[in-house]
């Protein structure tokens, strides 16, 4: 009987420690999607050419590259020179949305950072505001990687803005 109460025993442990593993592998897989590192292959979905990416591929994959345009689902090219104006741009337009807008002026002053505010009502506090419209700013003192991600994760996604189909044109 003891025999046979320390295999059940063993076996549940090694379940659980099954478990832990598959756990952990999954969230490593997922890290790794979200770097960019699994699919070394810039060429993904994501990309549409080698100098065009959409705006949801991973943050990662804008890491030092400078952009050249804003292209909207709708076919408007918009030119910038910048991460900040793109994100302007890009900002902008979710706020020409009354649905988005509506969001965004609910989530200003609510969205926070580690050392200030990242969407508010005024630019105090903020080291580089954006102005998206009347009462509407966002903190733009970021790495393009972390940029990237504050506007479409933080800022855009909770709005139900459509980010997924913008393209951004990258400088060869």
């Amino acid at each position: 009987m003891d025999i046979e109460f320390n295999v059940k025993e063993e076996w549940k442990a090694l379940e659980r420690i099954m478990r832990d593993v598959e756990s952990q592998l999954e969230h490593l897989n997922l890290e790794l999607k979200m770097f960019g590192m699994l699919n070394n292959n810039v060429k993904t979905e994501e990309s549409i050419n080698n100098n065009i990416l959409k705006l949801s591929a991973s943050c990662y994959c804008f890491k030092g590259k400078k952009p050249v345009a804003v292209i909207f689902p709708d076919g408007r090219r918009v030119s910038v020179a910048t991460w900040k104006k793109a994100a302007e741009v890009i900002l902008k337009d979710c706020a020409n949305m009354p649905s988005s807008c509506e969001r965004l002026i609910e989530n200003r002053d609510k969205i926070m950072g580690r050392k200030c505010l990242i969407l508010g009502s005024s630019p105090k506090g903020m080291n580089t505001p954006l102005e998206i419209g009347n009462a509407l700013f966002m903190e733009a003192q970021f790495d393009t990687k972390t940029l990237i991600y504050v506007l479409t994760q933080r800022i855009l996604k909770p709005t139900g803005y459509d980010y997924g189909k913008i393209l951004i044109e990258l400088s060869v």
